[in-house]
């Protein structure tokens, strides 16, 4: 097939009907076969030809659909974000409708955000957002509710906190019922560090978030985590004593499910042993031990309740107890 169609384009007018489906059927070849540079070339070159809305939504579409096959191809090839968003940026020109523009917008941020690009994922948004808020009509705030929340995720990943905030909020101030609103309550939570808070005040304000999170979404999915992180939060601080209290409630209400509540058995020997309560700490260890025996801190575990002994036996030897 892409053989005649090269012998189109050698013998047809440049300009002609022929010519361009020549141009679009050759491109269509060369994408199947995987040669997306010079698929792109084609299209771009047949574009020059176009002149009806309908033809520039066809090759839009026909864009977007490889950008889909390189962003997400079928199991065990590997995504190209790259040349998917450059098919995705040749859709975008086809002067679209404003839903279908936004999607392409969401989905050339996704590449970004897979390749780890996330500045520059959270850059293009907001600067299309920044457009949006001067056009008349305004957009409906659900219409804005994605991006914000892709931009607030993005921006919270290299620790651009007080701007991920503001979307955040925002979102969650515009559209409370929309079904990204849940996850943006947690990950308010992340906009001041948690769940290793750099100060005091961002502890008190990430777990603050994460119990209005809790007050909202009881039954979501991340609830158990949030409540976890609530507890053993203050531990990166070095506030033990505050960690223990939390954990001892966290562990006597027996509700959290398997892999949360061992981590908090295991917490609360971390927190035993920053206060100096060695015999405690390791009595917590073992108590993790055996009930928890195959997760994930059984070898800290060990170590932990080892280090114990030691400490107990340093501090006796520094305070002259030779004998029991």
């Amino acid at each position: 097939a892409a053989k005649r169609f090269r012998q189109v384009l050698a013998s047809a007018p440049a300009k002609s009907p022929a010519a361009y489906k020549a141009h679009f059927g050759l491109a269509e070849c060369l994408a199947q076969a995987k040669k997306f540079k010079e698929a792109e070339k084609l299209f771009s070159d047949a574009l020059g030809t176009l002149m009806s809305q309908e033809r520039r939504q066809q090759f839009a579409e026909r864009f977007i659909t490889l950008g889909d096959e390189l962003s997400k191809p079928p199991e065990g090839q590997q995504p190209d974000y790259g040349k998917a968003e450059r098919f995705y940026r040749a859709a975008l020109a086809m002067d679209l409708e404003d839903k279908r523009s936004d999607q392409l917008k969401l989905r050339i941020a996704d590449c970004r955000e897979q390749a780890k690009q996330h500045p520059r994922a959270a850059r293009e948004l907001m600067a299309h957002i920044d457009r949006l808020s001067n056009e008349t009509p305004p957009r409906k705030p659900s219409q804005l509710t994605e991006m914000r929340f892709v931009i607030g995720r993005n921006l919270i990943k290299v620790r651009y906190f007080l701007r991920a905030r503001r979307y955040l909020d925002d979102l969650l101030a515009e559209d409370p019922q929309a079904s990204q609103a849940a996850e943006a309550a947690f990950l308010l939570s992340r906009t001041y560090g948690m769940p290793t808070p750099g100060s005091g005040l961002d502890l008190v304000r990430g777990q603050a978030a994460l119990r209005a999170f809790l007050s909202r979404y009881p039954d979501h999915e991340k609830a158990a985590q949030a409540r976890l992180e609530v507890a053993a939060s203050p531990l990166h601080l070095s506030r033990h004593a505050q960690a223990e209290d939390g954990l001892r409630r966290l562990i006597k209400a027996g509700d959290l499910p398997e892999e949360q509540l061992a981590t908090a058995r295991f917490r609360l020997g971390e927190a035993l042993a920053g206060q100096g309560r060695w015999r405690e700490a390791a009595q917590a260890y073992q108590d993790y031990l055996k009930r928890h025996p195959a997760h994930a801190y059984w070898t800290q575990a060990r170590q932990g309740i080892e280090n114990m002994a030691w400490q107990e036996a340093a501090a006796a030897e520094s305070e002259e107890k030779w004998v029991p």
